[in-house]
């Protein structure tokens, strides 16, 4: 959101889509969903994204992300075949914000807008770094974020990320 201070403590709902929307994460298997055999499901027929290896580069790099940043949290994700949801939790320890190569990143204000990058350094270092992975240009240029205020919102969004997979027909990024 342009103009928005990301460095206040809170919780966001991000999603990224790839680029073209191509499907180049993986694919959703499961009952329900036409011409995939149960063979390939987990847990009895459950629905759910079989990653592709870009779409487990993307899974490894949000793990690594979650590992080695004290000041954000990605608490939940969802990778679907042609775009990720995730929310994430900015918990600020400490004044100083990162760059895309994890360090701060130098500015003109100080470390106020460093802090106020947050989300769009973390989303652009996991473009870069998932792009550098991969070898394609993987991600639009753009991603949608949504500031969660309230429990009832962050509720709502966490059973949407867990519902993603089992809807995927019904999801606006479909491209069947």
């Amino acid at each position: 959101m342009k103009n928005y201070d990301y460095s206040e403590n809170g919780a966001y709902f991000v999603t990224v889509c790839s680029k073209n929307k191509e499907a180049l994460f993986g694919k959703v298997v499961g009952d329900g969903i036409p011409d995939v055999p149960l063979a390939e499901c987990e847990d009895n027929g459950n629905v759910y994204v079989k990653l592709s290896n870009v779409g487990l580069t993307v899974q490894q790099t949000i793990e690594y992300i979650n590992e080695h940043n004290e000041n954000i949290e990605i608490e939940k994700y969802v990778i679907m075949p042609n775009h990720i949801h995730l929310i994430i939790m900015v918990n600020r320890i400490n004044d100083i914000g990162f760059g895309t190569s994890g360090k701060p990143s130098p500015t003109e204000n100080g470390d106020e807008t460093r802090a106020n990058e947050i989300i769009p350094n973390l989303i652009s270092s996991l473009k870069r770094y998932t792009n550098k992975q991969s070898g394609i240009d993987l991600w639009q240029r753009s991603y949608h974020d949504h500031i969660i205020r309230t429990q009832k919102d962050y509720d709502e969004i966490w059973e949407y990320i867990d519902t993603n997979p089992i809807k995927w027909e019904l999801d606006k990024y479909f491209m069947g």
